[in-house]
């Protein structure tokens, strides 16, 4: 008797589901056991038990009898993940191995490593959750220390070195002597340099926008699809860092499902914080298809999304890996586009990186100009970026990895609270590439100035981290980047940062020399009158660039009723000034600490 009807004599499944089964198993080459799961035809463990009778073997329950501490091995702990095996426990002088399919290779391991053994059968879940369980210290090891044992110079947790900090001490007892010796001229030179700097970086983004948008033009609104049949296409995994995100969860996995790719063949790893009971209770009561496992992170600090994105690393079976928020909805077709690019393009690419926009956008005042500025900077400045072969900061989401690359990378810096931008810039650093396509994913805007300063706050304070962690020596940033990718780097990473922190105290002071609140010195050269001038028309010349680019960007997006909002660009960019201070202070006094923004606030939620 074959094992299909065995499960039917066992009424586990009917013959209707089992003709459905077959077709899909031929039509994707997965297993029997991965479609009937995926599918949510039957439970796991009723499925596994019945498999177990089928091969006349024992079935290991290893949630109410977990395995024994004292024969599992740390050592093996990568070949009980690969092998979906584990030890469970003694018997005599023999083991038994709980595995989810005999196969050669773990009779092999079996034979090299045991004198004595059998094996009895359990689900790849219970596996999972007992490697969870078994290995904490060692899993901890590799989600938060792994990269600030191997490659220090990339961590944030050594945020500053000896010589970053002797430097910026010493930077501002010059600057404090100055202003206090002579204030008035230090303050006008000081106003006359960083009017420079100022309209100098927005030119520099004003014409990466302009290569972005011809770069754009030529590669085509479409994308490309894989040229692949379902049989062909790989295990992708689906990394979902969860935390207090009940009111979002319905339809974040209603948009994983309405992804154009076979249920078997998706991982999704549903990442929760192991004391956010709410969350996991939530999960539960979905019921919805075991695509879905959720892995429980136990508590450590840093409590960021990098740790917990690299804990679940350890469980993926994809080859390929990619990172979706709880709130997002990403293009039905972009797992088949970002493989058309790893599979078809060179192979120097690394990381493909999908547009973001906002699903809310129209919402308030807020969430049009926020999606403006996301435009302007994934439909734009990214493809530019890319063209001019510039250090790509990564957005947050839906950023595409081979997950041999995560590994060569030592995953995300868990001490960077944004590993994304980070990431970006050490796959620059190992002379890899990043590709920007056009499949976008929307997510939810935050609809509140507090939650907006909340959320930007923390990006901030990232690109700050990123920054200095990069430019921990420029010499060995300089050669690996080249001359054009270190600049850019300045100009887009670290200048943004430092101009948000220096606009408001700009633009005062220019509202007193036009007002005639503060004179220039007398004993000043004729031609500093000349240099002030032309820095104040640098400051309003930077911000016709910014109103510039976001009227292209609401034109090209095609975006009715919006265009009236480009009029106060200008004050949407004075938050930026308040969430820089506050990112800031933060840096200082809680550099790792996670500003969680909350989701599921939006009327397209509650509505």
């Amino acid at each position: 008797m074959s094992l299909t009807d065995f499960l039917i004599e066992k009424s586990v499944i009917c013959k209707n589901t089992l003709q459905d089964v077959l077709k899909i198993s031929e039509q994707t080459g997965s297993s029997l056991e991965d479609i009937l799961i995926s599918h949510n035809h039957v439970n796991p463990k009723d499925l596994y038990v019945n498999i177990a009778g089928y091969n006349k073997i024992e079935f290991a329950d290893l949630k109410q009898y977990p395995c024994e501490k004292e024969i599992v091995d740390s050592s093996h702990r990568p070949f009980y993940k690969s092998l979906n095996a584990i030890p469970w426990k003694r018997e005599g002088d023999g083991v038994i191995i709980a595995a989810t399919k005999i196969t050669d290779d773990l009779k092999k391991w079996a034979s090299v490593n045991f004198e004595k053994y059998r094996f009895a059968i359990t689900t790849p879940f219970d596996i999972h959750h007992n490697i969870n369980k078994l290995f904490v210290d060692k899993n901890n090891f590799e989600a938060i220390d792994i990269l600030s044992r191997y490659q220090p110079q990339f961590s944030a947790k050594f945020l500053f070195k000896n010589v970053q900090t002797k430097f910026l001490i010493l930077f501002f007892i010059a600057m404090s002597c100055l202003f206090f010796n002579f204030p008035k001229q230090a303050i006008l030179t000081s106003f006359v340099i960083v009017s420079f700097f100022y309209g100098t970086t927005l030119i520099v983004k004003t014409l990466l926008f302009i290569i972005g948008m011809i770069r754009n033009k030529r590669t085509g609104g479409a994308q490309e699809l894989v040229d692949l049949k379902d049989k062909e296409l790989p295990i992708y995994t689906i990394l979902v860092p969860l935390y207090k995100e009940t009111r979002v969860l319905r339809k974040l996995t209603d948009a994983i499902l309405n992804l154009d790719y076979p249920k078997s063949k998706l991982d999704v790893k549903l990442i929760v914080e192991e004391d956010d009971i709410d969350t996991i209770e939530a999960i539960k009561e979905l019921r919805c298809e075991r695509i879905f496992e959720i892995i429980e992170v136990p508590f450590s600090m840093p409590r960021t999304k990098p740790k917990a994105c690299n804990y679940a690393l350890q469980f993926a079976k994809g080859d390929f890996v990619t990172i979706y928020d709880a709130e997002d909805i990403p293009d039905p077709q972009q797992l088949k586009k970002v493989l058309n690019i790893f599979y078809n393009e060179d192979e120097n690419i690394k990381c493909v990186q999908c547009k973001l926009n906002y699903f809310n956008r129209e919402e308030n005042l807020l969430s049009r100009l926020f999606s403006i500025e996301y435009s302007t900077l994934f439909d734009f400045l990214l493809f530019g970026l890319e063209a001019m072969k510039i250090p790509i900061p990564l957005g947050g989401t839906s950023n595409h990895f081979r997950k041999t690359t995560l590994e060569e990378l030592y995953g995300w810096d868990p001490y960077n609270v944004t590993e994304d931008a980070d990431l970006g810039i050490r796959i620059a650093q190992k002379g890899w590439q990043c590709k920007i396509i056009n499949s976008t994913t929307l997510e939810e805007c935050p609809i509140k100035i507090k939650a907006w300063i909340r959320q930007r706050s923390r990006w901030i304070k990232g690109h700050m981290q990123t920054y200095f962690v990069h430019m921990r020596n420029p010499n060995e940033l300089y050669k690996k980047t080249g001359l054009v990718g270190f600049m850019g780097i300045q100009f887009f990473l670290g200048a943004p940062v430092f101009i948000f922190l220096i606009s408001p105290i700009m633009w005062a002071l220019c509202l007193c020399f036009l007002l005639g609140v503060l004179q220039l010195p007398a004993n000043m050269p004729i031609w500093f009158y000349s240099l002030m001038d032309i820095s104040i028309i640098m400051l309003v010349i930077g911000n016709i660039l910014h109103m510039i680019q976001a009227y292209v960007a609401v034109q090209q997006s095609g975006w009715k009723g919006m265009t009236v909002s480009i009029i106060v660009y200008p004050f949407y960019w004075l938050l930026h000034s308040v969430a820089s201070f506050k990112a800031l202070y933060q840096l200082i006094t809680r550099p790792f600490y996670w500003e969680k923004t909350n989701h599921g606030e939006t009327s397209f939620f509650t509505g």
